[in-house]
Parts: structure tokens; sequence; C-alpha cells
């Protein structure tokens, strides 16, 4: 995934990305399913998520704020 200003973009829009679908084995990063059918198939995605135990997930890359 790129970085751009202190934030990860979509692997498919570039857009900056809050919370997305994520692999592990490549670093790639997508904001929807719109984006990652762009990749894979939802059924191919699913299978790779693997129930949880596989290498990709839903994530955020929000940070919290401290103060």
């Amino acid at each position: 995934m790129e970085m751009k200003s202190g934030k990860w973009l979509c692997s498919s829009c570039k857009k900056p990305l809050e919370e997305g679908y994520y692999f592990e084995t490549d670093a790639t990063g997508y904001c929807s399913k719109a984006c990652l059918s762009h990749k894979m198939s939802w059924d191919e995605y699913l299978a790779i998520h693997d129930d949880g135990n596989g290498d990709a997930y839903w994530t955020s890359w929000s940070r919290s704020k401290t103060s």
C-alpha cells in the first residue's frame, strides 16, 4: 500500500484508508467491496479470509487520539 500525508491509500482508487480489507501476503488494502472486486471476487476473498484465520481481513487504520 502507498502512504500519502501519513495515511495509507486504497490499492485500487488511491483514496485515504481509515478502514478496509487488508491482505498480509502482498500488503495491499482496499477501502470497499467495490474496490476489492477489481482484484478478486467476493468468494475468492472469503476463501483467503478463511473465517478470520487467513491472510485477509477487515481492519481500521485510524489512529486513536491521545492527550
